[in-house]
Order: C-alpha cells, then structure tokens, then sequence
C-alpha cells in the first residue's frame, strides 16, 4: 500500500484483495488514495492518453473545481488520487510539479513493493 510520508492516515479501506482505499491529512488539505489490481477494459470506449510523467511511468493530471487528481499504473496497479486543499497556495496544491512532487514521495507500507520498478524497469 502507497502512503503519503509525514500526513496522518485518517482512514484505509482494503477492497478484498484487489486494493484499497486512504484518506490521509495533512493540515487543511485531505489526499484520497485508491488502488485496484482489476483493470476494466472497454475496446469501445478509448482511453485517455498519459499527458504526464508520474513515480516514473505514464499517467493522467487534472484540475477540476479546485481538485487535484492523477492516475496511473505502477507495477500492475492502477491508482488514483484526490487533492483537495483549504489553501490553495500550498505547495502541493498550487501547480502539477507540486502535487506531483506529493505523489513522488509517496512510499510503501504494509506489504512488498511491487517487483516491477516505475518506469517497467526490473
């Protein structure tokens, strides 16, 4: 399970075995953090192109009322998480580089890393 260092873990939800669910804090601003080893392939439905690079692979930023949200795969699972801040000028919440460095920094707890290094190297 990935982890923000240094934010209280408020609450984890695992999701069987394929996943979980975090919320953590950290002052004003709130991270939710899910995971899921099940992936749900549509061929009629195209999926978004990876516009940035996130923990070292192809993944997903957004903005959208104030919300920052990212998505990716890293080592067979896919993740999203949600930023929402009380102070937008935070230096997580202010810019992508920002939120991006949050999630940069996020390490694993509970469990063995995933054999598959980001990036796909072994």
């Amino acid at each position: 399970m990935l982890v923000p260092r240094g934010w209280s873990v408020v609450k984890v939800i695992p999701l069987a075995k394929a996943g979980f669910s975090l919320i953590a804090r950290d002052g004003d601003a709130k991270l939710v953090l899910q995971s899921s080893k099940i992936a749900h392939l549509y061929e009629d439905l195209p999926s978004a192109a990876p516009r940035a690079e996130i923990r070292g692979v192809a993944g997903t930023l957004t903005v959208n009322e104030g919300i920052r949200s990212a998505s990716w795969v890293e080592g067979g699972v896919a993740y999203t998480a949600e930023l929402e801040c009380g102070d937008a000028d935070a230096p997580a919440c202010a810019s992508d580089e920002g939120f991006s460095a949050l999630l940069e920094g996020l390490v694993y707890v509970g469990g063995a890393a995933p054999s598959v290094a980001p990036g796909g190297a072994s």
